[in-house]
């Protein structure tokens, strides 16, 4: 699959990136300078916001001061996250969730907060016990704002499922979020749409996943998504050359590589996954023989082959030698032993 979108949509209520939160028990710490039972980021933050809200007792907050420190620091969490949309350094994934939780533990009944906690659950480098969690959150999300937060908990319970390697039920939301937008091609429907079409794929339906990159390709063309195009193009080269049109695949793997600058690159940008991760091995070498077919020397033709030929065989070497599309790797790797 190309590599599916992580990074935070903003259809309706969501906005920003998200950063990944921190493993097994470690989402908690305690500030040995402060007073018991405060959380503390990995970089303490010695501002007076941080303390006021790390260190409420919420047993003894009262309601309303409750429920307004959570709103608070769901806007301390939120410009957090459009720093990193917006290129800044990222933020210290222990505060991002700390915020978060604690935001929760204040007001339970908030939406956003809930929201917020369930998407960075969610992340890549957490735990399938944390992911797990992330849908339990996300499900509590959407009965606190069932029609407001539709499209986005759909999304983000679409990523920790795929994830968990739960393709059909993540196709299953991603078809909940497209049926909960306005407009199902216009916008950032693409993305969902390319997500769809990924998760498609790993469930076997090569077919329908062809469709859908198609109708992504589209989308993004038609708002003027560059990267959104190359990666629908990519997708749609791993769909078409697992249906036997190699020839399709390079010319599709070759429009994709033209759509950014950077070519290949895109497939290992920010917000980008794949799952399993050695399907990343597969787009590369795709890419690859694309560029070997357009290359201007003998030479320049040798070292894309080589690198295709790495590609091939690092998909086998990390996972996809017993998966089900193993067999035609080998052939593609058998192809390019016999040009050297």
């Amino acid at each position: 699959m190309t590599g599916l979108v992580a990074l935070a949509l903003g259809i309706g209520l969501a906005s920003g990136a998200r950063s990944a939160p921190p493993a097994g028990n470690e989402r908690r710490a305690v500030d040995a300078d402060a007073p018991e039972g405060c959380l503390r980021p990995a970089r303490p933050e010695r501002s007076e916001f941080w303390r006021d809200v790390a260190c409420t007792d919420v047993v003894d907050a009262q309601p309303r001061s409750r429920s307004a420190l959570a709103r608070q620091l769901v806007r301390r969490l939120r410009l957090l996250l459009l720093s990193v949309r917006d290129e800044g350094p990222p933020p210290d994934r222990t505060l991002l969730l700390g915020l978060a939780l604690r935001a929760h533990e204040l007001d339970p009944g908030n939406p956003i907060a809930a929201f917020e906690l369930g998407r960075l659950l969610a992340d890549g480098e957490g735990t399938p016990a944390d992911w797990e969690m992330a849908l339990d959150v996300l499900a509590r999300a959407a009965r606190l704002a069932p029609t407001a937060l539709d499209a986005d908990v759909a999304f983000e319970r679409a990523i920790a499922l795929t994830r968990l390697h739960r393709f059909a039920e993540a196709a299953s939301e991603y078809e909940r979020a497209l049926a909960a937008l306005v407009d199902p091609d216009a916008g950032a429907a693409h993305v969902v749409r390319a997500n769809l079409a990924e998760v498609t794929m790993l469930s076997g339906d090569l077919e329908r996943a062809v469709q859908h990159f198609e109708r992504a390709r589209d989308g993004a063309a038609r708002v003027g998504d560059a990267r959104g195009v190359a990666l629908a193009l990519w997708g749609l080269a791993v769909a078409v050359d697992r249906l036997g049109e190699h020839e399709d695949a390079l010319r599709h793997a070759a429009d994709a590589i033209d759509q950014v600058d950077g070519g290949m690159a895109v497939l290992r940008s920010p917000g980008v996954f794949f799952e399993p991760p050695h399907e990343l091995h597969w787009y590369e070498a795709l890419g690859y023989e694309a560029r070997a077919l357009r290359a201007a020397s003998a030479a320049e033709r040798d070292r894309a082959r080589a690198r295709a030929l790495a590609s091939w065989q690092a998909f086998l070497e990390e996972g996809g030698g017993s998966g089900p599309w193993a067999d035609i790797a080998r052939t593609r790797r058998r192809a390019l032993e016999e040009t050297r």
